[in-house]
């Protein structure tokens, strides 16, 4: 009988027998979709992935979508083949995977798939965060991933925990694997019933695992052949030869979860699979596997603009120190799912507070809500940290001279150390920003308007009001203005001025205020490259300078070796524009870019995304477009 492709789009429901329902959400991927009778579904993604639903060892008939399966929606017509084995009896989602014949594009999906299952529906700052254990059922507490290679008939199935993306066991034909526990968890029994269990005298941290390899992480061989030597390896599983198991294990732990949750090991393995190499992790990729619980922590508890309370120090490709001080920060952008830590209460989250596409959350809460959260331990902290505030062309607000008598001018001025009072401010949860005990303050409600220095007991007090966005805007909300450098010289008087996003409002706090330098891949993993007034993206090379690119707290995207120019949308109110470089003295709207968790660079004047036109790098043309998710408007800073 004739089959049927199914195109299940994010957020689509499939309704099966009994009325029952499935709300799958496999982030925006289309995907081939296999019904079987209740809530057994199997779903393939291309040739090397499928998710599927835990069933019984029955077997089913092929379907048609006009049967009486009760579809809510299909379209397309292809050849599908549906019999399926499936072993497991608890509820656990499977994502599979296979070396066979793989490309970057079927491992992307993999890990595309095996996020969406991970992930909670919360997204703290947009950032989307795991499940936590006390609301996660035991018949739900893990996903497994079906690994499998040339050898097919020979899987490996990995059980991730569904709270941490954990690897605690694995099956192999009969027998299950166990990783030594700490602390035993009694949902972990309910793994691979009937099967022979072994449980291993060493645990799944990188500590164990290390010291029974007999190698540091640094050391171990990436990619789809040493994936497909772990498969083989762990399929076999002797147990005389745990050095061999527990490499496998770094193996497969760092191509499968760390992957899940940093987008920057996701494009390292994809490039390997490009080029058809192994690679060894970086200096870059062991700092971001060693800091995702600090990470998840920082953001989570950072203030309502996502400031954190102290930086998290991560390294460079280079081995050189990156500190990330809020999710502004753009290496936040590669963060691509967190721990959970604590819950949001009304904290910022990507479908509370939207603008311009732009998850954003001021500074100022309610009292009462703060004394309500205060007892409650699972509540994030609101912290109130003290940090540097740097803008336009990379200078920091700065009170004049370090002078505080009232109305004294806050001015643009060099970055200084960090103990250097008159360019410290204080995120306070009462909404104002004070350096040394007295408070950032507009002279008024008028556009142009000077802000000042002023004691914070000052009567007028919606003066000294602010709201810090995580997109760098700090603004007044009793006038709506926000603070602007007009001119981008040292010792330019800071005023308020009507809000356009242009760079000379943009603003990051914390306390790191140079800016970052690094190379920013997109499409096709093509790396973004300056050609005199244009650019667009070519091969990476990673000795070219004209492929390095300062990224300035003020939202402007400067070439490295010429840092007086940005980024710039030709037209900034029209769809299409072509991108360019051209002088930063504006310090205009078209100059001011935000690399958003999803893999946008967002205008947040216009809404519009940077695009490689058409999908055809040879046109040699970047321009602004709406978001349309496709990966053409995919794009990573790197460490």
């Amino acid at each position: 009988m004739g089959l049927n492709r199914i195109r299940l789009f994010q957020r689509a429901a499939v309704a099966v027998e009994e009325s029952r329902s499935i709300n799958f959400k496999p982030s925006n991927l289309l995907v081939t979709l296999y019904i079987f009778d209740r809530s057994r579904v199997k779903v393939k993604v291309d040739k090397s992935i499928h998710l599927r639903n835990a069933a019984d060892e029955r077997k089913y008939e092929d379907v048609d979508c006009g049967s009486n399966m009760g579809l809510v929606e299909c379209c397309g017509w292809t050849n599908l083949g549906v019999p399926i084995h499936e072993p497991h009896t608890l509820n656990y989602q499977t994502v599979t995977f296979t070396t066979k014949n793989a490309t970057k594009t079927s491992y992307t999906q993999f890990i595309e798939a095996l996020r969406a299952q991970l992930a909670s529906g919360e997204e703290p700052h947009g950032i989307p965060v795991m499940r936590e254990r006390s609301t996660v059922p035991d018949a739900q507490r893990f996903i497994l991933v079906e690994l499998s290679n040339w050898a097919e008939d020979s899987p490996v199935t990995l059980a991730v925990d569904v709270t941490n993306a954990y690897v605690v066991a694995y099956q192999t034909g009969s027998r299950s694997f166990f990783l030594r526990e700490d602390n035993p968890d009694p949902a972990i029994d309910n793994l691979f019933p009937d099967t022979e269990r072994y449980t291993f005298t060493f645990s799944g941290s990188y500590t164990d695992l290390q010291r029974v390899a007999g190698e540091g992480r640094e050391e171990i061989q990436l990619g789809m052949d040493p994936l497909e030597n772990a498969i083989s390896a762990l399929w076999i599983s002797n147990l005389n030869q745990q050095r061999a198991l527990a490499r496998s294990l770094i193996v497969l732990i760092q191509m499968v979860p760390e992957a899940v949750r940093f987008r920057y090991i996701e494009y390292r393995v994809r490039e390997s699979i490009t080029r058809a190499e192994m690679f060894q992790p970086d200096p870059a990729m062991l700092s971001l596997e060693n800091n995702w619980s600090a990470l998840s922590n920082a953001v989570q508890q950072s203030n309502q603009g996502g400031v954190f309370s102290s930086p998290v120090e991560l390294r460079s490709t280079s081995n050189k120190p990156v500190y990330v001080g809020s999710v502004s920060d753009r290496v936040i952008s590669g963060l691509a799912i967190m721990l959970f830590i604590c819950g949001s209460s009304d904290r910022a989250s990507s479908d509370q507070f939207i603008d311009h596409l732009l998850m954003i959350r001021p500074i100022l809460v309610d009292v009462a809500d703060v004394a309500t959260d205060a007892d409650n331990d699972d509540t994030c902290a609101d912290p109130e940290p003290t940090v540097c505030i740097s803008g336009r062309n990379g200078l920091c607000v700065d009170v004049s001279d370090g002078k505080y008598n009232n109305g004294n001018p806050i001015q643009l001025w060099p970055c200084q150390q960090n103990s250097d009072v008159k360019q410290l401010w204080t995120l306070r949860r009462d909404g104002t920003i004070r350096s040394n005990g007295k408070c950032l303050t507009t002279n008024g409600y008028s556009a142009g308007d000077y802000v000042m220095i002023y004691d914070c007991s000052t009567p007028v007090t919606a003066a000294s009001i602010w709201q810090l966005w995580a997109n760098g805007t700090i603004i007044n909300p009793q006038s709506a203005l926000v603070l602007s450098a007009e001119s981008g010289n040292s010792g330019t008087t800071l005023t308020v001025q009507a809000n356009i996003y242009a760079s000379r409002q943009g603003w990051l706090a914390g306390n790191n205020t140079e800016p970052f330098v690094t190379s920013i891949v997109g499409f096709n993993d093509l790396c973004m490259q300056a050609n005199g007034d244009a650019m667009w993206v070519v091969e990476c090379e990673s000795s070219k300078a004209e492929q390095e690119w300062a990224l300035y707290p003020d939202g402007s995207i400067r070439p490295d070796q010429d840092r007086d120019r940005c980024l710039t949308s030709t037209d900034n109110d029209s769809q299409g524009s072509i991108i360019i470089i051209s002088s930063c003295s504006p310090g205009s709207e078209g100059q001011r870019w935000v690399f958003m968790n999803d893999g946008t660079i967002l205008n947040l004047n216009n809404g519009l995304v940077m695009e490689v036109k058409g999908s055809d790098p040879s046109l040699h043309q970047i321009i602004i477009w709406p978001a349309t998710g496709k990966p053409n408007q995919q794009w990573l800073p790197l460490l």
